[in-house]
């Protein structure tokens, strides 16, 4: 599987939490996600796992067939 984010960013009333996240996983990458309290890490993977919808962009979970 691949994740795909395109231009993410998510508003609190009128507080960006963050905004413009542009990036590319694929199956066989690690992503750390650092930063202080307050700073949307949780957020950022609720919006990647679905839970919780962005304010603007797009994720797109791309599955692709691997060979065994």
């Amino acid at each position: 599987m691949r994740i795909k984010v395109e231009n993410l960013g998510k508003r609190f009333k009128r507080n960006w939490i963050f905004r413009k996240l542009d990036f590319e996983i694929d199956h066989n990458q690690c992503l750390a996600i650092t930063g202080p309290n307050g700073s949307g890490k949780s957020t950022l993977l609720n919006i990647i796992s679905t839970f919780n919808e962005a304010s603007k962009g797009k994720v797109s979970h791309i599955l692709e067939n691997e060979p065994l």
